[in-house]
Order: C-alpha cells, then sequence, then structure tokens
C-alpha cells in the first residue's frame, strides 16, 4: 500500500523548510540512489534523499512551498496505485508528525493522524493551502474548513479572499508605473528577521582601526608558497584574531540574562556571501587547530557555503564572528552583530597610502578594519583594546610565536 513520507527532521531544531526545486515528478518510478528534492531551511540547502523505492503519486505542492517537519511531504506507491490507497505513515524518531497532508483522494480512515497537542491549536491545511492564504492575506484560523475533518481546502481559502477582491481597473483610469513583485526567498527572510531582532535588542557600539598590511601580505604569500596552495586571507585573520580574544575575552562573550557568559572556546564564524544571502559557517575550536589546518577549514567551510553546501550544525553558536569585505572592494562598515555574541570585525580591502616609517613618507598597504560591539557587555576601552590588540599581530605576524 501507498505511503506517505514527512519531511523529517534536519537538524539544529529547525522545524520548517522551503522546497526549493523537486527532482521527480508525480508518476516517476524511484529507487533510494535518487534524491528527492532540495528543501531550503533558515541556514542551509539540504537534499532530501528517495525514502524508498515506488512512484510517485503526489506531492506536497510545487516549489516554493513551505513544510514543517512531520507534515507530508510526498507520497510513494506501487505501479497502479492511487493516492486514496495511502496507509497512515508510521511514526518516525524525530518528529511526531502532523495530520497527513493527503487531499482531497485520502479515505477519511487514512487521513485522520492525531496532530500534536500544543498551546495553539495549527490551522488544519495542506502546506500549499497556507501559502495561497498568506499571498492573500488571510489569517487561516479566522477560516472555518469544509473539507475532511475539517480541514481548510483550497476552495474555503478563495471563498473568504472573494469578498475583499479589488474591483477591476476601468478604461477611464490612468495607467500607473509598474514594478516587479519578487517574493524573498527562505533564508532572505532569516538574515532580515535576525539582524531587525538584533540591531533592535542590542546596544550597538563601532570603531575603525587601520593596519599596515605589510608584513601580514608578505606572510600570506609566503605561506600560500609553501603549502603549495590557495591560503583564504580569513584563514590567516582568524589565527591573529584569537590572541586578541584571549586578551580581551569579554569579546569572546555573550550576554545571559543579567550575567555575561565568558566562553574558553573560540568557535569562529566567517561570514560569506552566497547567490541566496548571507551564510556564517563556523570553524570550531579554531584554536586547537595549526594553520594549515586554518587553511585547509576555512577554505572548505567557505567553498561549501557559496554553494549552500554545509550543513545546519556547521552554522551558528559562533563566539565571535569575521567578514572580510576585501573580495566586495568594501572598506569600512557597520554590521550587526550575530545572536549569542558580543562583537564582529570586518575586514576591508587594503590600498597603498602614504605612512611614515623611521620619519619619512612611504607608500604602504592600508588595511581598515571596523569592529562592532555590544555596548552592554563593552565600553570604548575593551573595544579599542580588542582592535589594536588585533591591529599589532596583523602589523607583526611574528607576535603569533610569543
Amino acid at each position: 500500500m501507498a505511503k506517505a513520507f514527512n519531511l523529517p527532521d534536519i537538524g539544529s531544531g529547525l522545524q520548517e523548510a522551503e522546497v526549493v526545486n523537486w527532482l521527480v515528478k508525480v508518476g516517476d518510478v524511484v529507487t533510494t540512489d535518487q534524491v528527492l528534492c532540495e528543501v531550503e531551511t533558515e541556514k542551509s540547502l539540504v537534499e532530501i534523499p528517495v525514502p524508498h523505492a515506488g512512484v510517485i503519486l503526489e506531492l506536497a505542492g510545487p516549489a516554493g512551498i513551505s513544510v514543517m517537519v512531520g507534515e507530508m511531504l510526498v507520497v510513494i506507491g506501487e505501479p497502479g496505485e492511487s493516492v486514496g490507497e495511502v496507509a497512515p505513515t508510521e511514526p518516525t524518531p524525530v518528529a511526531q508528525p502532523q495530520e497527513e497532508d493527503v487531499e482531497p483522494t485520502v479515505a477519511p480512515a487514512a487521513a485522520q493522524v492525531p496532530a500534536k497537542t500544543t498551546a495553539s491549536v495549527r490551522p488544519n491545511a495542506m502546506p500549499l493551502v497556507r501559502k495561497l492564504a498568506r499571498a492573500k492575506g488571510l489569517d487561516l484560523a479566522a477560516i472555518v474548513g469544509t473539507g475532511v475533518g475539517g480541514r481548510i481546502t483550497r476552495k474555503d481559502v478563495e471563498a473568504a479572499a472573494a469578498p475583499a477582491a479589488a474591483p477591476a481597473a476601468s478604461a477611464s483610469q490612468p495607467a500607473t508605473r509598474s514594478a516587479i513583485r519578487q517574493p524573498l526567498g527562505k533564508l532572505r527572510r532569516t538574515i532580515g528577521d535576525h539582524m531587525t531582532g538584533q540591531w533592535q535588542a542590542v546596544p550597538h557600539i563601532t570603531a575603525h582601526v587601520e593596519a599596515d598590511a605589510t608584513r601580514f601580505l608578505s606572510m600570506h604569500k609566503a605561506l600560500a608558497e609553501r603549502l603549495g596552495r590557495k591560503v583564504p586571507m580569513d584563514a590567516l585573520l582568524v589565527a591573529m584574531l584569537i590572541p586578541a580574544l584571549r586578551q580581551f575575552p569579554v569579546a569572546n562573550a555573550q550576554i545571559d540574562g543579567d550575567e555575561l557568559l565568558i566562553k574558553q572556546f573560540y568557535d569562529i564564524g566567517i561570514a560569506v556571501g552566497s547567490a541566496d544571502g548571507l551564510l556564517v559557517p563556523v570553524v570550531r575550536d579554531a584554536d586547537k587547530l595549526s594553520l594549515s589546518e586554518l587553511v585547509d577549514a576555512v577554505g572548505d567551510l567557505a567553498g561549501r557555503a557559496k554553494e549552500r553546501k554545509v550543513s545546519p550544525d556547521e552554522m551558528g553558536e559562533q563566539t565571535f564572528t569575521i567578514s572580510n569585505l576585501g573580495g566586495l572592494r568594501g572598506r569600512h562598515a557597520t554590521q550587526v552583530i550575530p545572536a549569542g555574541t558580543t562583537g564582529i570585525v570586518s575586514i576591508g580591502r587594503s590600498r597603498p597610502e602614504a605612512v611614515v616609517r623611521n620619519g619619512e613618507i612611504v607608500a604602504a598597504p592600508v588595511m581598515p578594519i571596523s569592529g562592532t560591539f555590544d555596548h552592554r557587555a563593552m565600553d570604548g576601552v575593551e573595544v579599542m583594546g580588542v582592535l589594536n590588540a588585533f591591529v599589532d599581530i596583523i602589523e607583526e605576524p611574528a607576535l603569533l610565536l610569543v
């Protein structure tokens, strides 16, 4: 008998994903070595494998639909079966499923799977119907469902939206300038929500400094020649940042209620731009890695982040963050502090400028550095202390040996 496959738990406590690309269609014969679809979470792009061989009988909806963990993603059966023969999905250890979203041909007995009991009851509707309601600006909780078991159907949503439909424009109305409405992807929406919340909740303090990058750039070139491969500048920056954080532990910390939680480990986030938005993969225990290991770790994470191939567990919960604007030709920046940290630094593109050495004016590559910190945890003394300690090591990499 056909079975519905629910969206599994994809890690890091994420409860919802958006289907960005179906790799199968109704009627396809599939095997377990195939990928069912790609889903986008708040953190990454994840491939969902086909759970078992069979024929695709139904999909939760078109690409772009949002599905909660435990909700029906696809129905798979044998050739000749119909959706009406779907058996209840077997419970999984990762999430207690919601009601099966097989509509409208599922027999009532097969459709009635007990939903989780929560403080607020989630409207009984398929993901596709919920998406339609969002598009029309309707609250599903205010709509009475006419489907099986009180399920809200597409017709229910369309009927609720009908009275508010805008009248057709008359021929006498003047033409207006047009605009293209483009929906925000899940990652873009998540970034917006996080940035707004952090900006509103945390008092930011930003300072700008500059470093003579002559020796830093020489070290970068020499290391690449010694290792015989490309060396991400971020790897060196991480290595040089950690001594500054050790010197000023308040920067490697977190505000927790009325307490400051100073962390004794160094998980450094690396801001990486992708086609869909900013991702921050994290180098775990960066202080325990050699310079060569940092080069490998940063290069691997950054490369996969650009392609949205990092896992949810490889992002988030960093203790500090570095954002390198050099590749984007950026110089100075005021950035939003990531949740659960007290600071972030951005590195700008170095360029030749006039500096004074031994009483003489010479040209040197000057690297701009911006630091933004949580003013609840740090004042100007600590802010400048961290940045100046960071600058000292950039200007004299030999300090890493001390």
